[in-house]
């Protein structure tokens, strides 16, 4: 009777690092998982970023054509009511 007692102590020992080797393995997937969305989130806001910024500099880009157009009719009336005057 001793013998199998003594059988199943290193058995239930073994049980137990397998559960917390399984724990562990779990605890990792979950930490893995969780750094890949927000891995995923931050390109996700980078992307929308990146257009944001992109439709931005090209508004900035057709607001200067028109300023240099402004500021070119606006030199030409300067200089016709500098002749008319």
């Amino acid at each position: 009777m001793l013998f199998f007692s003594c059988l199943k102590l290193p058995s239930i020992k073994l049980e137990v690092r397998i559960e917390n080797a399984e724990f562990r393995v779990k605890m990792e997937i979950e930490r893995a998982n969780k750094a890949i969305n927000d891995k995923h989130d931050v390109t996700y806001l980078f992307k929308e970023q990146k257009a944001i910024n992109a439709d931005q500099a090209e508004e900035l880009k057709m607001q200067k054509e028109t300023n240099k157009i402004l500021a070119t009719e606006n030199q030409k009336l300067r200089n016709q009511k500098k002749i008319s005057s």
